[in-house]
């Protein structure tokens, strides 16, 4: 089940920045196109945020990606070895 930011019961994660969630679900950090990144240990809740700001952004009518680090990781990865197959630099820098 998604709960929404409001929804959170912050005494089940009491390290949990209550305001730094509340200040996310406004969705600034979207329209600035900056990214979220949560790290944290296995079950502290960074899924059920995740999905949480989702679901406010998404109450926003903006459009939103999620990805979990070890899919990304396997992105990078195939990415990384069809450049190293194809011939092509690695592009460094902005």
């Amino acid at each position: 089940m998604v709960k929404s930011p409001d929804a959170f019961d912050f005494k089940a994660i009491p390290s949990l920045n209550k305001a730094l969630v509340r200040e996310l679900a406004r969705c600034a950090y979207i329209e600035r196109r900056e990214n979220l990144i949560a790290l944290g240990n296995s079950g502290a809740g960074k899924t059920h945020i995740a999905r949480g700001l989702g679901l406010a952004a998404g109450q926003k009518g903006l459009s939103i990606g999620y990805i979990a680090a070890a899919a990304l990781a396997v992105f990078g990865r195939r990415h990384n070895h069809r450049r190293a197959l194809s011939g092509q630099p690695e592009k460094r820098g902005r």
